[in-house]
């Protein structure tokens, strides 16, 4: 199967499931711990609500994929316990197997800049400064992140320490840390770049090389 058919089969919903039961091969886990270990982890790269998640585990549950069992607890409200089944690994093998195609984009800042000509440069580059201010806090979360597992886990290169799961875990925190700091480079560059064109304004309908703004081909 393609990954065009897998992902028209499954869609995002499909990939939530996968992500769960990547997070219940390591051992069995509460709904709440469940969430903590996605927002940790797997959020660098795929986001879902606790909502989503909950409702996600109670499908997979009725597939065969997780079992749970109730725990009763005295002055605190019952948990839920969820165990990857037989069926589930196979069926995280399985998806594992298939080949992904290349991920749609959708990025809001990019589309405003798109359209930044209709703005004075100074306001195009007052919200591109201000986007890279985000991404760079972020790029500082990732890398406290990253400190922990450090101190934890040690370096990756370190095999006597850090197994091939884990290490593949690694990879993706990286791929998070390297877009951030792409992100945050372009940022620094475009808003450098608008600034040294200087004293421009919007671009007017008529006015310009491409008359009537006749470039859709752009």
């Amino acid at each position: 199967m393609d990954a065009g058919a897998v992902k028209d089969q499954e869609g995002t919903r499909g990939v939530l499931k996968y992500a769960l039961l990547e997070l219940l091969s390591d051992r069995p886990l509460t709904g709440y711990e469940l969430t903590k270990r996605f927002s940790a982890s797997i959020v660098t790269f795929w986001h879902a609500k606790h909502t989503q998640i909950y409702r996600e585990l109670k499908r997979m549950q009725a597939e065969g994929l997780v079992t749970s069992r109730r725990e009763i607890q005295e002055g605190r409200p019952n948990k839920h316990v969820y165990s990857m089944t037989p069926v589930g690994k196979e069926a995280l093998v399985r998806w594992l197997r298939t080949r992904p195609g290349l991920q749609a984009v959708k990025d809001d800042m990019l589309l405003r800049v798109f359209a930044f000509g209709h703005l004075p440069p100074d306001d195009a580059i007052a919200q591109i400064r201000q986007h890279g201010e985000q991404h760079a806090e972020r790029l500082r979360s990732l890398r406290e992140i990253e400190q922990r597992r450090l101190e934890r886990y040690g370096p990756p290169e370190d095999r006597a320490r850090v197994n091939y799961d884990l290490y593949c875990r690694y990879l993706t925190l990286y791929h998070a840390i390297r877009y951030e700091e792409m992100y945050v480079e372009w940022c620094r560059w475009a808003a450098e770049a608008l600034a040294a064109r200087g004293g421009e304004g919007p671009m007017q309908d008529g006015a310009g090389p491409y008359t009537g703004r006749d470039y859709a081909h752009l």
